[in-house]
């Protein structure tokens, strides 16, 4: 099976582990890069444009939006949802690459898994219809 058809045919559960378990590998093997880049960010905001851009650039690349398997309807409320969960998945990744505060380090295999897991339930919690008080998009 292709890596097309493997994303084609996943799972939303299924989707978010392929998606962090692609995600920290790339972090893995630039782990060096990444903490100077993001270090270094302090003294030149005008070049974190480039790293806002690149999670968005790579999703779009890998064809891996898990908006689809979201259903229809609430579309704006949905991709708001998988922007977010994007959000916590990277700012998580984020402070484990510059201060590896634990109780996981970015090379603990556990870290995949609780971060798809934590995705996962972002995202389904946004496939719920709203419910009363909960804000609309």
């Amino acid at each position: 099976m292709t890596g097309n058809a493997a994303l084609k045919d996943a799972s939303l559960a299924g989707l978010c582990r392929l998606l962090l378990s692609g995600i920290i590998g790339w972090i893995r093997n630039h782990e060096g890069v990444l903490r100077a880049a993001l270090r270094h960010d302090d003294t030149r905001p005008d070049k974190w444009k480039y790293l806002q851009g690149s999670g968005a650039r790579e999703q779009r690349r890998r064809h891996a939006s898990p908006a689809p398997r979201h259903g229809k309807g609430r579309a704006a409320a949905k991709s708001r949802g998988i922007a977010f969960g994007f959000q916590v998945v990277l700012g998580t990744l984020v402070n484990a690459i510059l201060n590896d505060p634990g109780p996981l380090s970015i090379h603990d295999q556990e870290m995949a898994d609780r971060l798809s897991g934590c995705l996962l339930l972002l995202l389904e919690a946004e496939m719920e219809p709203p419910a009363a008080g909960r804000r609309k998009k």
